[in-house]
């Protein structure tokens, strides 16, 4: 009787799952997403911190960069520059999956 009733919990279970399939799947799928799209947000909030730290006088806080322009402006992006670039791109697609995500 015991084997039994386990068979029949074990047998629920499956029938449960295998109809809800799709939206347990959905609910992971929305769950990635959503922290996803926070970790990239912190990351891009640290990353344009950093690049503030060059312009940290007083001048730098209204944005006058008038200091760092008196030999040229700098040709390309640093290290740190490309990475906010790319975390910058990668926030705006996780915007709009996320709020692709919400609207389903």
């Amino acid at each position: 009787m015991e084997t039994r009733v386990k068979i029949d919990i074990i047998t629920i279970t499956n029938v449960i799952l295998r109809k809800f399939k799709g939206v347990i799947k959905m609910h992971v799928l929305k769950g990635i997403i959503f922290a996803l799209h926070g970790i990239i947000s912190i990351g891009l909030i640290v990353s344009v911190l950093f690049q503030m730290s060059k312009h940290s006088e007083l001048g730098g806080a209204f944005g006058s960069g008038a200091l760092h322009t008196v030999f040229g402006r700098e040709k390309g992006l640093d290290t740190l520059g490309k990475i906010t670039l790319g975390l910058a791109i990668a926030f705006m697609v996780s915007s709009f999956l996320t709020a692709y995500a919400l609207s389903i």
